[in-house]
């Protein structure tokens, strides 16, 4: 099984070590001091996408929101886009193979299954818990990061618990030819052309990565061919893009703290992992209307080849196809829209024992949703909004124990829900007061319900939630500060877990988990060219109910913070 596969929601079972240990109580400081000269933004990129589905300004919204700049990019010298989530204290980063190029993203304690990543609004999850194609994503394309902290299971649906991160992309209009060279064999070769025609660009990007790695066997070979379209036509504005990406990488598995303590660069076994990607999207949006329609569709195909363990052989393909039209009805301040999805996913490992060995499940997702703002008083805005989700899996595996081969085949069908109640107050012209409550949920993935270890009498349940949130912005002189407090309270958190009663590992439902926590951020300039931006963050997660109640969740940092010159 791959190792982009594995559940990562509580714990990732390659720490086999902790399968059984459910009361650890990690505490970890992550610190990042990056010094770069630049104008003074007193406001960076103010309207974004994210808080509403389409574009609002950063201070009309009632969560919390980050961006991370293309010149932010360039001044902290990142390579990719996990490089360049790494600096907010609110996101932490892990690495899945140990070469920089897989990064497992973490907010508010959540794992990357409770944390959505969208590509120009359109989710790269998929309904497999394989980590979000990061690194297919060229950095040189890439306009801005948009961060929303916490839930926003109205406008996103599941997945959307511990935050969403929004990638934008842009069709340049300028030709340009990078290279670079680092330590470990580092080397990247970067050509993108502009092609100018009479209503609009397209343009074509060819880019090439390889590093040796730090670790023995931890090599990496990346070709990324993309094409991007972007015309003005007919009172629409349409962008295509055409992606495809092929890594090759080496990475270590059955190692342990003791011996990547004796030697930092070895490992016990090589193992491999083959990647292509092939991505296709769409998004068509109405030019200059009262109403504005925008459609959005895309199919994502991922297919996986190599080994675990040195022995194990296996391959995997996730496609999905998904279409998103929405309406913005300005006159009630209303957004409508609907998200379908389809996932088809295929696994087999031949050599596998005392596990699965062929799968073959889908999954269907339609949803509608809406989400009205509601105009209070000169000082206060609302936004109610809500969502009705229908799901269908059909899941067919076979599995391996003692050398006999057990067949399986479960359907099921069920409709979830969300609701968001948000408000937004200005005490002042520089001081506004945000409080949001609203519900949340995260169907279980297809190879998540296939290592179910009751499968196939029962099937993971969907997880659920509740979260609620305070915040607070304001302008002291030239600073500026803004924080908020939290709490999210989750039902049957799907978990990686191993218990004593049972002889296999296998994903649970956890009866009761809350995370809460706080995090603030202050920005003053210190010059006419520079300024400072100083974050902290802290989050407790613990286990509220069932058999490990009281114990803390592992492997979340309580502490993070970052300073910014």
């Amino acid at each position: 099984m791959s190792p982009e596969t594995y559940p990562l929601d509580i714990y990732s079972p390659m720490r086999a070590a902790w399968a059984t240990e459910f009361s650890m109580n990690k505490s970890m400081i992550a610190a990042a001091l990056v010094v770069a000269s630049a104008p003074v933004r007193a406001e960076i990129d103010p309207i974004v996408i994210i808080g509403d589905r389409y574009e609002s300004p950063v201070e009309s919204l009632a969560q919390a929101i980050h961006v991370i700049s293309k010149q932010d990019i360039a001044d902290r010298g990142a390579k990719t886009v996990g490089e360049a989530l790494q600096s907010l204290p609110q996101i932490s980063i892990s690495d899945t193979i140990g070469n920089g190029n897989n990064p497992a993203i973490r907010m508010r304690g959540y794992g990357s299954s409770n944390v959505l990543v969208l590509i120009d609004g359109s989710p790269l999850n998929t309904a497999t818990t394989q980590l979000p194609a990061l690194n297919t994503i060229p950095l040189s394309t890439v306009s801005r990061i948009e961060i929303m902290e916490g839930s926003g299971g109205v406008l996103y649906g599941s997945g959307a618990v511990g935050g969403v991160i929004n990638i934008v992309t842009t069709v340049s209009d300028e030709s340009s030819l990078s290279l670079s060279a680092g330590s470990h064999g580092y080397g990247q070769v970067v050509a993108e052309t502009a092609i100018p025609f009479a209503t609009g660009v397209a343009t074509v990007l060819v880019a090439a990565t390889t590093s040796d790695g730090y670790r023995d066997n931890t090599d990496f070979d990346d070709n990324k061919f993309a094409i991007g379209l972007q015309s003005d036509t007919g009172g629409y504005q349409h962008r295509v893009d055409v992606q495809v990406t092929r890594a090759e990488q080496q990475y270590l598995s059955g190692s342990t703290a003791d011996m990547l303590a004796a030697n930092p660069r070895g490992g016990l076994t090589a193992d491999t992992n083959d990647n292509e990607t092939y991505r296709i999207q769409y998004r068509g949006t109405q030019l200059d209307q009262g109403n504005p329609l925008s459609v959005a569709a895309k199919w994502l195909k991922s297919s996986q080849q190599g080994t675990v363990s040195g022995t194990t052989q296996f391959n995997q393909t996730t496609e999905s196809i998904s279409v998103s039209p929405q309406l913005l009805i300005e006159s009630y301040d209303m957004l409508v829209g609907l998200d379908a999805q389809a996932t088809d996913f295929e696994f087999n490992s031949p050599t596998a024992t005392y596990a699965t060995r062929v799968q073959r499940s889908d999954q269907h997702q339609v949803s509608v949703f809406a989400r009205r703002g509601v105009k209070v008083s000169e000082n206060s805005h609302l936004a109610l909004g809500a969502r009705v989700t229908a799901v269908a899996d059909d899941i067919s595996k076979v599995d391996e124990a003692g050398g006999a081969l057990t067949a399986s085949t479960l359907r099921d069908k069920q409709t979830l829900t969300a609701w968001e109640a948000a408000i937004r107050h200005s005490l002042t012209e520089n001081t506004q007061l945000t409080a949001r409550v609203d519900t949340h949920y995260r169907i279980p993935t297809l190879d998540e319900q296939a290592g179910y270890a009751p499968f196939p009498s029962s099937l993971l349940k969907a997880q659920t939630g509740r979260s609620t949130e305070l915040g607070l912005s304001t302008t002291l002189g030239r600073a500026n500060l803004s924080a908020n407090i939290y709490q999210t309270d989750l039902r049957d958190e799907i978990a990686f877990q191993s218990p004593a009663n049972l002889s296999r590992y296998g994903n649970f439902n956890i009866d009761q988990t809350r995370r809460a926590g706080a995090s603030a951020t202050l920005r003053m300039p210190v010059s006419a060219s520079a300024e400072v931006s100083a974050n902290i963050a802290r989050v407790d997660a613990t286990i509220t109910g069932g058999d490990h109640s009281g114990k803390k969740v592992p492997l979340v940092p309580e502490r993070s913070a970052s300073v910014e010159l």
